[in-house]
């Protein structure tokens, strides 16, 4: 079994990288670049660096990509020890413009208790009523289209694909009304939790303690041993945090104009 060391918990953060599905990957084998010109926060990132090259003409030589891609702004994420990188990115004009914790979990001991009240519920969304719920909140959310009428069954295929992937999606309730939509990876020993998000009329509930239990069990159940989250520092630390989630550094994305 796995023992998660501080450096352990770092390398399964740095492996974790979310590609949009329509991104086309530019990587070297000194950085991770991304392109998505849907992506109008980010439409070219570097979401890790693995060179040990001096940091300046690391990022001369990515902003001299990304201008002749056409992209108007590059994004960076840099973990706390990268000093050298955070200063280079400065000096070309990037700003911190997002940050995220880096927290994790053991869970060779099973699933915490999370003092879930008795009328809040979850569910791994794998029946048609569980989806179209998962989608009213994340289009409440996010924007995320819903299935459109006729198209549930394929919608439904879609996520029993993802499911095969190692990709779920789970909803939380409260009494009967979906208030959570909730998403995870389940990556080798690790099950990286993705985003989550409660309607505002909802929030302080419990649904997100709701949602995080039925992942962490999900994930248990298959045998992984580490629950591994990338945290709004404002959000969900808290939360992590007091059902024993502990903390690994910060990582800062810097925005700057090509």
């Amino acid at each position: 079994m796995t023992t998660w060391t501080p450096e352990r918990v770092g390398a399964a953060a740095a492996e974790w990288v979310r590609v949009p599905p329509d991104a086309t990957d530019l990587s070297t084998a000194d950085y991770r670049l991304v392109l998505s010109p849907t992506d109008l926060d980010c439409p070219a990132q570097v979401p890790r660096t693995t060179s040990a090259r001096p940091a300046a003409d690391l990022v001369a030589e990515v902003l001299a990509r990304v201008r002749t891609l056409g992209a108007p702004a590059l994004c960076w994420w840099v973990p706390d020890d990268a000093a050298d990188l955070a200063a280079a990115l400065r000096q070309r004009g990037g700003v911190v413009t997002d940050e995220v914790e880096v927290l994790a979990r053991d869970l060779a001991d099973g699933v915490p208790d999370l003092a879930v009240p008795p009328d809040v519920t979850a569910t791994t969304v794998t029946e048609p009523r569980a989806l179209l719920d998962w989608h009213r909140v994340a289009a409440a959310l996010w924007g995320t289209p819903e299935p459109k009428a006729g198209h549930v069954a394929a919608a439904l295929a879609e996520v029993a694909a993802e499911r095969a992937r190692g990709e779920l999606r789970v909803v939380g309730y409260v009494g009967t009304e979906p208030t959570t939509a909730a998403a995870c990876t389940l990556a080798g020993p690790v099950v990286r939790l993705g985003g989550a998000g409660t309607l505002p009329a909802w929030r302080g509930r419990g649904a997100y303690r709701a949602v995080l239990g039925e992942r962490l069990a999900q994930a248990h159940w298959r045998g992984l041993t580490l629950a591994l989250v990338k945290a709004r520092v404002a959000s969900a630390g808290p939360i992590l945090r007091s059902v024993g989630f502990t903390a690994y550094g910060r990582e800062r994305r810097y925005t700057l104009p090509v």
